[in-house]
């Protein structure tokens, strides 16, 4: 296993692609479609490794979701996947849906076991 990535994805078409794509690589994912559900597991002490997560979700944004992770847990890093670009001190980078998937998981090797 490469590590655990916790997924935040309002949209559930793209969050069980990616979600079957990246179980495919190695990694163990916890998929989350509700943001409110996501901060809550956090806040109840669910293990991950990182956080990749929408910007904009039902209940939440992606500022709730690095203020809940990055209390925790500072270490851990954030990545966007997003209609846009999203760029913040607290995010470890930021991807593009919709753009092939090899440079998010060329990325993501840097943070495998």
């Amino acid at each position: 296993m490469k590590g655990t990535l916790l997924y935040i994805e309002d949209d559930y078409d793209q969050s069980r692609s990616l979600t079957l794509l990246l179980e495919k690589q190695g990694w163990e994912v916890y998929p989350f479609l509700d943001a409110i559900e996501a901060i809550q597991n956090i806040q109840q002490g669910l293990k991950y490794d990182l956080v990749l997560s929408d910007i904009l979700l039902p209940g939440a944004d992606i500022g709730d979701i690095i203020c809940a992770s990055k209390k925790l847990h500072p270490e851990k890093p954030i990545i966007t996947l997003a209609a846009w670009s999203y760029p913040h001190p607290k995010i470890a980078a930021s991807f593009i849906k919709g753009e092939r998937n090899q440079s998010l998981l060329s990325f993501l090797q840097k943070y495998a076991k």
